[in-house]
């Protein structure tokens, strides 16, 4: 398993999808009929963190265009893959309205995907807890979209669907926009059961150990306790294999909208204690005991959506000559040596800088090292050679350059013989290749010397 994507609000990655057995069914007996149903198989996961909306708010913030350009792109790779999203909390303050607030935020990003300008309207107009959109968020979308400080608005639907327009869209900055088909259960449910829900805090990603959780418990810590919590609060998509399909009366979680009660039917016969707190702390990835939820761990046991990313940001500066061979077609790709990790960006991604085209190479790992090549058409272009860019990275430096490789040299060829006579001009007398052939089956005499 391996990212195939990072951003600073984000990723995205494909799952590793085992080999189906073969199905094993005994005959019917009388008038009766055996029915084979196929598993629910996720390929793909896609991650926004918490820092696309502000704290304890369900309204995304510009930034997040990062996040969904990134989902555009996985969908292109997987086009028949129905998805379904789900919103996380993190395990501080109560059930209820963790599994709100998580189930707001998922209706946010879901209504986004459609354009779904009902659903914003329902957000906004119904304000939860600290869920106020209000007049801040209509501020924000107003100076997003251009509109003048002391000028009229336009309607708030307008500018809703304005700003989702503007801020949801492909690589190729094409809108990207979902019908209720491409989901799980086909929007076959008016609350989108199936399509989107709320975990609330039931399935973290770590939790502190005792030490941690009553040191951060203080109240001038809560601050830090917020920041270190913000792995846990996430909206996640699992896409699912090709053909896959759920009916809402049978899919486990409840609406988004609803309680967590029918999240409780669905957890562990050990729930307590996985969300009990130990003397260490606990992550996911590592101990596959933090999940209270059995269905949701289930779907994404070995995600590496659901992992703490430790991100450190290397600024590539790539140096851009006229005589370089890439164009805007070129790709960039930047590859760890153990496989887990494959950035690629489009020219187009890069900042210009000077005569650099600067990439944001995050979660560069201590210990691992990286190599980069340039791909244009056929061409194949090495970059730097295999670096530490952990060990490289310089916050004072805006760009870390890392110097093209020297080129091989070059093998010169051998001198020309010189030449004693002039070349032949004359005429070539024509070959019988018959003869040649009837000569060269006569036998040879062994006691001959010539």
């Amino acid at each position: 398993m391996s990212f195939r994507d990072l951003t600073s609000g984000g990723l995205t990655a494909h799952l590793p999808v085992a080999e189906t057995a073969p199905a094993l069914v005994a005959p019917a007996s009388g008038n009766g009929f055996n029915t084979l149903r196929s598993p629910l198989i996720p390929i793909a996961c896609w991650r926004m963190e918490d820092t696309r909306f502000a704290f304890d708010s369900s309204f995304p913030t510009p930034e997040a265009a990062d996040e969904l350009r990134l989902l555009a792109a996985l969908m292109t790779l997987h086009p028949a893959a129905p998805i379904s999203i789900f919103g996380h909390a993190d395990p501080v303050g109560n059930d209820e309205y963790n599994k709100t607030l998580s189930g707001r935020r998922a209706m946010a990003i879901f209504a986004i995907l459609t354009r779904n300008v009902v659903m914003w309207e329902t957000l906004f107009s119904t304000p939860f807890g600290g869920d106020v959109w209000g007049e801040a968020v209509l501020s924000l979308i107003a100076t997003d979209l251009g509109v003048p400080p002391n000028g009229p608005r336009p309607p708030r639907a307008t500018m809703f669907k304005s700003y989702m327009d503007r801020h949801c869209r492909d690589a190729s900055g094409q809108p990207f926009v979902l019908a209720p088909s491409d989901f799980l259960a086909g929007g076959a449910d008016a609350g989108g059961k199936g399509d989107v829900q709320g975990c609330g805090e039931f399935n973290p990603i770590f939790r502190f150990s005792r030490a941690e959780d009553a040191e951060l418990s203080r109240a001038e810590q809560k601050s830090a306790r917020d920041e270190a919590n913000t792995p846990n609060r996430r909206v996640t998509a699992l896409l699912f294999r090709p053909g896959s399909r759920v009916s809402p009366d049978r899919w486990p979680c409840p609406r988004a909208t609803e309680g967590p009660g029918g999240c409780r039917k669905r957890f562990f016969a050990n729930a307590a204690a996985r969300r009990a707190l130990t003397e260490v702390r606990r992550e996911h990835s590592r101990t596959h005991d933090t999940f209270a939820c059995r269905f949701y761990d289930r779907l994404t046991h070995d995600s590496p959506c659901e992992r703490v990313v430790k991100r450190s940001v290397f600024n590539y500066g790539l140096e851009q000559r006229r005589h370089l061979p890439w164009t805007e077609q070129s790709i960039l790709r930047v590859v760890s040596e153990d496989g887990l990790q494959d950035l690629t960006f489009r020219m187009e991604q890069g900042s210009q800088a000077g005569t650099h085209r600067v990439f944001a190479l995050t979660d560069m790992r201590p210990g691992i090292r990286y190599h980069g090549e340039i791909r244009d058409g056929q061409l194949i272009l090495r970059l730097f050679e295999t670096a530490e860019l952990f060990a490289l990275t310089d916050p004072n430096d805006a760009i870390d350059v890392l110097p093209m490789p020297q080129p091989e040299p070059e093998t010169a060829l051998p001198p020309v013989p010189p030449q004693d006579h002039p070349p032949f001009q004359g005429l070539v007398e024509p070959v019988d290749f018959s003869a040649v052939n009837d000569a060269a089956a006569i036998p040879r005499d062994p006691t001959s010397r010539g």
